[in-house]
């Protein structure tokens, strides 16, 4: 598979996992407040196969931000800019042992306020979360 491809088993998916991310995780705000981000660093399962990936992420969008097609295409261009950026996230995770879970939740982006958003847009506020994050310290083991 693609280096910058974004398939299934980056995705967080699971209400037990939504619950400890939510209930356990960091949160970090990129530095315009347009995007916000809660992760949480886990032990990587044992046991799964080897096909799983160190990172996990999810998108969620309040249905305050605007109709759906405006709330598809800022997940879809949130998922772009993380799938262009992953690698900034994989040189921290090599060899860690240890798996992200993480969550971003666009908190300055609505259809009221900007009617045309691009992926430019989104880009610089992805990358300087993805740079944000800090590994080391204290993990989580899931099930």
């Amino acid at each position: 598979m693609s280096e910058h491809s974004l398939s299934g088993t980056e995705r967080v998916s699971g209400k037990s996992r939504f619950d400890l991310i939510f209930s356990q995780g960091k949160r970090i705000t990129s530095s315009s407040k347009l995007l916000r981000a809660v992760y949480i660093v886990t032990e990587h399962p044992s046991g799964t196969e080897s096909g799983d990936s160190p990172a996990r992420i999810a998108v969620g969008i309040s249905k305050k931000a605007g109709k759906a097609h405006w709330r598809n295409r800022l997940r879809r261009l949130i998922k772009e800019a993380y799938r262009l950026n992953k690698n900034l996230l994989r040189e921290k995770m090599i060899g860690s042992g240890k798996q992200i879970l993480l969550v971003f939740l666009p908190s300055g982006f609505e259809s009221r306020s900007r009617r045309k958003i691009t992926l430019s847009d989104i880009v610089p506020e992805v990358t300087q979360i993805l740079q944000r994050i800090e590994i080391n310290g204290a993990s989580t083991r899931i099930d």
